[in-house]
């Protein structure tokens, strides 16, 4: 269940941009979970450059703009259920082994 959550736009992802999203799990607790995430846009720089010579050397140059940052507080349940939505048996659990501090981070990139 989710207990907080906060997301600011800086900037705007305009339509056929790629965006990447780094997404990190700061804190998992017995009650509590913490992550975050952040999105940009990837920017590519074409770059023409001369040398000595008068040659036109070309480098491709990609950076990221921020384009959102959110934050999620997440409560978790730790008690068992008895019965399914369905009406069938069931029981869940809570197994992650109480307050570990993790620096899990995942990046997805995709087009608009």
């Amino acid at each position: 269940m989710t207990s907080d959550l906060h997301i600011s736009c800086t900037s705007p992802a305009p339509l056929g941009s790629t965006v990447v999203c780094v997404c990190k799990t700061k804190k998992t607790g017995t009650a509590l979970q913490f992550a975050s995430c952040d999105i940009y846009k990837e920017i590519i720089d074409d770059n023409d450059h001369k040398d000595n010579n008068n040659t036109v050397n070309k480098t491709v140059e990609k950076r990221r703009v921020l384009v959102s940052t959110g934050l999620h507080t997440k409560y978790v349940i730790n008690k068992q259920r008895r019965k399914g939505y369905d009406g069938s048996s069931s029981t869940t659990t809570n197994n992650n082994g109480g307050n570990n501090v993790r620096n899990n981070s995942q990046i997805i990139r995709s087009k608009l």
